[in-house]
């Protein structure tokens, strides 16, 4: 004996979706997993001071200070949303990232 089941799918009103780059995750108590989404980018300064050798020559190049110190050395992950699944999704979900891998790259 056969069926069929439509499914239909209803959107929060605030549903966005947004840009991640990056994941992170690991198992809590019960075996599920937990996995939260982030995106990775280069930190803003907080302040920036510009010194001029010589203001009055358009010229000049201005000696920058930039705070924090370690800003170069730095990235910034913001996380934007998790989730968390049990064993039987998280098998879907990795089916489902396999199938999406091997359309792009076919």
């Amino acid at each position: 004996m056969s069926f069929s089941l439509s499914l239909k799918y209803l959107y929060d009103e605030q549903y966005d979706p947004v840009f991640v780059n990056g994941a992170i995750g690991q198992r809590n108590d019960t075996g599920e997993a937990i996995i939260h989404f982030f995106a990775e980018r280069n930190p803003l300064p907080r302040k920036v001071k510009l010194q001029y050798a010589d203001p009055t020559d358009e010229d000049s190049l201005p000696k920058l200070k930039v705070s924090p110190k370690d800003l170069e050395s730095s990235r910034l992950r913001v996380v934007k949303a998790g989730i968390v699944m049990n064993i039987e999704q998280l098998k879907e979900l990795h089916s489902l990232l396999g199938k999406l891998i091997n359309e792009t790259t076919v």
